[in-house]
């Protein structure tokens, strides 16, 4: 009896100990699976990315280095696959051969996860502003500098601008290295050469702080100015507004870019205009109060060229109207004509402004108002602004470079949206105060326009 209670025990541990095993083996063959299938995700990113890369750098050469790596990782696999059929043979006596095949199915699996991420990494498209690596774009004007590490495995550390570090083997480090120093070169080169730059500053955040401006920002634009350099406004502010400011600040602007985009001025002509056709805000402003946006979240309201702002004074309580003119006293310009009778009267206007009466619902009023009127351009213009246009800045900048492509362009923002503006630019400046993912798409980060100004006057003066 003591033998067959004994029997059963370590029959029961053996089964319960084959089992475990199973569950161990279909774990790890399903954490190889996960990784193969994320390297698969990056090399197909890496595919598209890359003929995207070529299509715009035609110019751009491919480079390779060390490719047979990947390829005697891929026999390895298929060598491990291999086994698993003949498991039989190979498996030593008394041991369970369904162990030693999941072992070659994972180790298969593994080794194909490696060969792909090996093959990724050991390509590369170099242009003449930066290059594409492993499903990724960088610009060299995001490199800060390069480490290159010492040891049995020998790497290159890049540091950029955004804070992030990239590490690359050391002969695709190198390639990068030699191009990014080349790229340093030629830009010296033009820097000695007069600035005559058009800079262009976003208001609230950058210009405007706390709706004050620096002394310092003011006395530098003119010093700008004085230097042969062109200045210009890049806002979601109205015209009036602008040049308003302008005088404040003492600097008369070459360029006006006002309303997110829906308006450019260039001297004393209109050479951009894209407004919201009148009917259209009509039907927003309707979709917006049936879903209760407004007046309870929001309020909405339209600024035209001459500075008034127009509201839907019949479709508000008069409690909230009052309210609206004493938070935002600094609008200054309160219409008596109601919003109804302006788009009546006018067929398009320059945009349609949500004012948020709690910041923490900005967000949500964004994520309604797009989901409510996706046909227009919804943005985020400040911690308690939402702004609807028919363009957007970043569109508006290409129609005003088609009147002016010579000219260089420097930019100094803070808002989200700035974004598209950062990431066309070359010298694209962000306020240290803007939200972090903001300040990841532009080049460099600064305190104030001034410093930007310093910076740039003082390298041309200095050469």
């Amino acid at each position: 009896m003591l033998y067959n209670i004994c029997y059963r025990k370590e029959r029961g541990f053996k089964m319960s100990n084959a089992v475990l095993q199973v569950i161990i083996m279909i774990i790890v063959i399903l954490y190889c699976a996960y990784m193969l299938y994320s390297s698969l995700r990056l090399y197909k990113k890496d595919k598209s990315g890359a003929a995207e890369y070529l299509t715009v750098h035609p110019d751009a050469k491919r480079e390779s280095y060390s490719l047979w790596q990947a390829w005697m990782l891929v026999g390895m696999a298929v060598l491990c696959f291999v086994l698993v059929f003949f498991g039989q043979l190979i498996t030593p006596e008394g041991q369970q051969v369904w162990i030693y095949q999941l072992t070659y199915v994972a180790l298969g699996l593994v080794f194909l996860g490696l060969s792909l991420d090996v093959w990724l990494h050991r390509r590369l498209i170099l242009s003449s502003d930066g290059f594409f690596y492993a499903g990724e774009i960088f610009r060299f004007r995001a490199i800060l500098g390069m480490d290159q590490k010492r040891g049995i495995f020998k790497n290159v550390k890049l540091h950029l601008a955004n804070g992030q570090e990239l590490e690359m083997t050391n002969r695709v480090g190198m390639a990068v290295r030699e191009e990014w120093l080349s790229w340093k070169e030629k830009k010296k080169e033009k820097r000695k050469k007069p600035l005559k730059t058009l800079l262009l500053c976003d208001v609230d955040g950058t210009l405007l702080v706390n709706d004050r401006i620096r002394p310092e920002d003011a006395a530098a634009l003119q010093r700008w100015k004085q230097a042969g350099n062109r200045f210009g406004l890049l806002t979601g502010r109205g015209e009036a507004f602008c040049r308003q400011l302008c005088g404040r600040l003492g600097v008369n602007p070459d360029v006006l870019i006002t309303d997110n985009g829906a308006q450019v001025m260039l001297g004393g002509e209109c050479v951009y205009r894209q407004w919201l056709r009148s009917s259209q805000v009509k039907a927003v402003l309707d979709k917006l109060q049936d879903a209760g946006l407004w007046p309870g979240l929001c309020v909405p309201f339209v600024t035209m060229p001459d500075g008034a702002h127009r509201f839907c004074r019949r479709r508000m309580p008069v409690a909230a109207m009052e309210r609206m003119m004493e938070v935002q006293a600094h609008l200054t310009y309160f219409s008596e004509q109601d919003l109804e009778d302006l788009l009546a009267e006018s067929p398009s206007v320059p945009g349609l402004s949500l004012y948020v009466w709690d910041e923490r619902n900005t967000a949500g009023v964004l994520e309604q108002a797009r989901a409510l009127a996706p046909e227009m351009q919804w943005h985020q213009t400040s911690h308690d602004y939402v702004e609807a246009c028919e363009s957007d800045k970043s569109l508006a900048l290409r129609a005003l470079l088609s009147q002016m492509p010579e000219i260089p362009v420097c930019f100094a923002g803070d808002g989200p949206n700035d974004v598209p503006v950062f990431d066309m630019l070359e010298d694209a400046w962000c306020m240290d105060t803007a939200p972090d993912p903001v300040k990841a798409h532009a080049c460099y980060v600064t305190e104030s326009v001034a410093q930007v100004i310093e910076r740039k006057l003082d390298y041309v003066e200095e050469t």
